[in-house]
């Protein structure tokens, strides 16, 4: 599939190289640019510098590809707030000066629950490695001036050949992807309906798909929507919030949610990424050394996902 230059220019605002960086995808990642599949748009994707400078490339030239992409960009997000929290907080006041102008970027609500599957129940590495493998397996590209560039499989063409979700190593997991992609296809979940209602109700919406619990749920909906409410808490960030801030685990969350308020999930994100989401041992020790920002000798990390395309 050939795509074409719609349009190219030059963005600012926010740090491009830790925004492009962060939870993308060895493949995608290239020198001083990386790659973003524009959300909520026919097949689109920006080639993005560090410097800001962008290249639009689709096979239908929307008129609204810009804005779409300023959105999955964050580009029109105020994190004042978030990041006032941060600066008084022990956990991520020194990521708050070194990423203040990092922001997360959007997927659509199909990549954002794919991505949140691969996480169940699998550390960093697991799911992440799952990932790369299942964009491998399906082996589906776009061509950008004639380089091929791999895509994610869409639902559609993951229910036409299944066989290849297992392939991907996805194990129990290919099955509630499966059921995401029905969902989809047939027009049972829909972002519209999502978008629309309280993060509590499309979280609700969400784990009618069996196989979707909360962190799922949550997880997919601060990808595809950037609302942050509700934090995905697992095992690995339960235990961390206990020791840090001397609360019981089962106490973790909520206790989260009120430190946190509106911006809980990206709170939760953040740390993942302050910790290069290292298992549980690693990262308890590094939070006794005050090691709370990412290390570069650490891969794969969120922010430095080549030791994938190293394997």
């Amino acid at each position: 599939m050939k795509l074409s230059l719609c349009a190219r220019g030059r963005l600012s605002g926010i740090d491009f190289e830790k925004t492009m960086r962060v939870y993308n995808l060895c493949f995608w990642i290239n020198g001083d640019h990386a790659y973003a599949f524009i959300p909520w748009s026919s097949v689109s994707v920006a080639r993005i510098y560090w410097s800001g400078e962008y290249e639009l490339y689709s096979t239908n030239c929307e008129e609204d590809l810009v804005e779409k992409l300023e959105w999955a960009l964050g580009l029109r997000e105020d994190l004042s707030e978030f990041y006032e929290l941060a600066s008084r907080d022990p956990l991520l006041s020194e990521f708050a000066k070194l990423f203040k102008e990092w922001r997360l970027r959007s997927a659509d609500l199909w990549w954002s629950l794919v991505v949140a599957v691969c996480q169940q129940n699998a550390s960093f590495k697991q799911g992440w490695r799952a990932l790369h493998e299942l964009v491998r397996v399906y082996g589906k590209s776009v061509y950008v001036e004639n380089a091929p560039i791999l895509r994610p499989p869409t639902p559609l063409e993951v229910l036409e050949d299944p066989e290849r979700l297992r392939r991907a190593g996805l194990g129990y997991r290919a099955e509630t992807l499966l059921r995401v992609a029905e969902s989809i296809v047939t027009g049972v979940i829909k972002y519209e309906d999502i978008n629309r209602v309280s993060v509590e109700e499309a979280e609700s919406t969400l784990r009618r798909i069996k196989g979707v619990g909360p962190y799922t749920a949550r997880l997919a909906l601060a990808l595809s929507t950037r609302r942050y409410e509700l934090p995905p808490v697992d095992r690995w960030l339960r235990r961390i919030i206990s020791i840090v801030y001397s609360v019981s685990e089962r106490e973790a969350e909520k206790f989260w949610i009120e430190k946190w308020g509106k911006w809980s999930a990206l709170a939760s994100l953040a740390v993942t990424v302050a910790l290069d989401a290292e298992v549980l041992s690693k990262a308890l020790v590094r939070i006794k050394r005050g090691e709370v920002t990412p290390n570069p000798r650490v891969k794969p990390s969120p922010l430095n996902m080549s030791g994938f395309c190293e394997e």
